[in-house]
Parts: structure tokens; sequence; C-alpha cells
């Protein structure tokens, strides 16, 4: 009887220690995809800051239609290097 009352025991300390571990793990789960948010935010604005002082820079020197075929080919050229890594993770096994 004493053995099987220690086995349960163990059991519940067990599972004690595996719920704290998963409540730990799925916070820093948590954070870890805020932060990927909050990253992935900065970087759309950094891009898109970059295109406008591209476009303020080239509007000086090159036509309109020009301009907008210049930063429409780079805005292709970007969404086209986005794709290909997300086609590339993708594929990861």
């Amino acid at each position: 009887m004493k053995a099987i009352s220690e086995v349960i025991i163990s059991l519940a300390d067990l599972a004690e220690a595996e719920g704290r571990q998963l409540k730990r793990r799925t916070i820093q789960t948590v954070i870890v995809i805020l932060l990927i948010f909050v990253a992935f935010t900065f970087i759309v604005l950094a891009l898109g800051l970059m295109l406008i002082a591209l476009y303020n820079h080239l509007s000086l020197s090159f036509p309109p239609v020009s301009v907008w075929l210049i930063e429409g080919l780079l805005s292709f050229t970007i969404a086209g290097v986005l794709i290909w890594i997300a086609i590339r993770v993708n594929q990861r096994p």
C-alpha cells in the first residue's frame, strides 16, 4: 500500500512540474510571437519610409512616370524576395 501511495504522490509531483514547465513555455512563446509581430511592424514601416524617401529623391531628378515605374519595380522586387523567403521557410522539414 505504501508503494502505491508513493507512486501516486510521485505522479502528482510530476504532473505539477510538467504543468509549471508548460505554463513557462507558453508565456515564452507568447512573448516571442509578440516581439516578432512588433519587429515585423517596424520592418514594414521602415520599408514604407524608405520608399517614400526614394520617391521624394527621385522626383527631383526624373519625371513622375519614371519615378512611379522605378518605385513599382522596387516594390515588386521587395514583394518577390519576401515571397521567396516565405516559400523557403515553409519548405523546411
